[in-house]
């Protein structure tokens, strides 16, 4: 089995399944101790939650990455649930089946269809009658996102912003979107990764050999931009997107004009590139919030975070950023 990537700024999908599909959940209570679990996991850790159902035998999460690997965050969240369920209904050996599995999504293309997919499992399982049932389902971020109920912990204000930038209407928008959806083709396209959503056949250019990557769900640029980080532990550096861009311009004799503008001179690329592993490599921003500040597109920020790196690789950022 492939080893995970784990770099601050990404989209997983988080999928925990009981083993042998058996009940990770017998209760309300077993919820609501999960629940409470994983708000204290998600903050203590930064850990961004944009979608979450619990069902009674799995569990799916949607997240993006902080500075704590997503693989302690799980770590962390599980071990500690199944030690108190099998202390409390006496049970022994495994509570979850194998790993559980973490899937890279590609935000722009996957973003809104994930949040919905996800909020709509208890409908697709009959747990609920209709869209308008999980507006009563009380283990699915659904209720907060239209307002039914508040979580510290669970950043509606972010999710509520992919679908737009007002609130009230944000709410219309994806509760239209979720009328919207096509049960089976979702379940088709989301579930598991998967080679074929991961192809990216469409955008390779002729004669290219394909890129796919089981772990990723996204194109081809997005899986050959991700399958070369590292998955070594960094240090990550504490300042804002625009004093990089500021700090990286000058090293350069650079404008931040110049930098988001349509130049392609070796100097400027290189700074883009600095500061595209910086943002999202060391700060912990997303490829799409990357992008927006440097006026770049995503697919472009992607590609330019592996030539950063061999840059960051040969000077000492540390050093100079934080003066």
């Amino acid at each position: 089995r492939q080893a995970r990537i784990e770099a601050p700024g990404i989209l997983y999908h988080v999928i925990a399944r009981g083993i042998e599909r058996k009940e990770i959940f017998r209760d309300p209570d077993d919820y609501e101790f999960f629940l409470s679990r994983l708000g204290r996991v998600l903050v203590d850790t930064e850990t961004k939650c944009l979608a979450f159902c619990l069902m009674p035998n799995h569990i799916h999460l949607l997240i993006r990455s902080g500075r704590i690997p997503v693989s302690t965050v799980m770590r962390r969240l599980l071990t500690g649930y199944a030690v108190c369920f099998n202390r409390k209904y006496d049970r022994v050996g495994h509570l979850f089946q194998n790993r559980y599995k973490s899937i890279i999504c590609q935000e722009e293309s996957y973003l809104l269809t994930l949040i919905r997919y996800i909020h709509l499992n208890p409908k697709r399982a009959g747990l609920v009658s209709g869209t308008e049932g999980l507006d009563s389902y009380l283990y699915a971020g659904h209720r907060a996102l239209i307002g039914r109920e508040k979580l510290h912990w669970y950043d509606t204000a972010l999710a509520l912003s992919c679908f737009s930038g007002n609130v009230a209407r944000a709410k219309d928008v994806y509760l239209d979107f979720l009328g919207a959806a096509a049960d089976a083709d979702e379940k088709q396209v989301l579930e598991g990764g998967g080679k074929i959503r991961s192809l990216g056949f469409l955008e390779a250019l002729p004669g290219e050999p394909p890129v796919f990557d089981e772990r990723i769900l996204g194109d081809s640029d997005f899986v050959r931009s991700l399958t070369t980080l590292s998955a070594e532990p960094i240090d990550v550096i504490q300042t804002h997107p625009d004093e990089i861009m500021d700090k990286v311009g000058k090293r350069y004799g650079l404008s931040v004009e110049q930098i988001k503008g349509q130049g392609k001179s070796g100097d400027l690329n290189e700074a883009r590139a600095l500061i595209a592993y910086l943002a999202v490599v060391r700060l912990g921003m997303s490829f799409a919030a990357t992008a927006g500040i440097m006026n770049l597109h995503r697919s472009t920020v992607a590609r330019l975070i592996n030539k950063g790196r061999e840059v960051a690789a040969g000077m000492p950022v540390n050093k100079w950023l934080t003066r």
